[in-house]
């Protein structure tokens, strides 16, 4: 298990919106009013415009700029673009994982069926392979299983065998009674 980085609420780091109308974009930190409330700028971004946000409602992301705390948009926008945090947010798994329940969510009819259909038949084929392969193996197996010749019963004990309850019990009879 590799050291982890921890992600603090500081000036300057690229944050995802979870909720509201702007929900999954980025915004960057622009300055730390107290203990609960952030001032945000996302308009260079592309995402939310200037304003206060709870820490509640933000995630924070591993990206962060260098800037100074009540930076205007305008110059914020040129940072942003010069350090290319669009692209390094893009390259991002959480950012891979939004564009695809996008797309899901966008998706027509035809689409969704047609998903399910390719699944089906992947599923069909992977079983009618596994199927093959399995039955190739057992009858393999087969062939190189010889039977022991002796019966089971007259096989050799090992020297350390203890019989079981059962076995101690089978062996004795009242005095009348024989065995067959």
């Amino acid at each position: 298990m590799g050291f982890k980085t921890r992600n603090f609420v500081e000036i300057g780091r690229v944050i995802l919106l979870k909720f509201g109308q702007f929900a999954d974009t980025t915004a960057v930190i622009i300055d730390v009013m107290d203990q609960n409330w952030v001032l945000i700028d996302g308009t260079g971004l592309g995402g939310a415009p200037r304003g206060v946000k709870n820490i509640k409602d933000i995630t924070l992301t591993s990206l962060t700029v260098k800037i100074q705390h009540g930076i205007r948009s305008s110059k914020l926008a040129k940072v942003v673009e010069e350090a290319k945090v669009k692209e390094k947010f893009a390259a991002t798994s959480v950012s891979k994982k939004l564009t695809a329940r996008k797309l899901k969510k966008e998706s027509s009819d035809l689409e969704r069926w047609r998903v399910q259909y390719n699944r089906r038949q992947r599923s069909w084929l992977i079983k009618a392979k596994y199927g093959k392969l399995k039955k190739r193996v057992l009858k393999a197996a087969r062939a190189k299983h010889v039977k022991n010749p002796t019966p089971f019963g007259e096989r050799p004990k090992p020297k350390n065998y203890k019989k079981s309850k059962k076995e101690k019990h089978v062996g004795k009879l009242s005095d009348g009674e024989k065995t067959a």
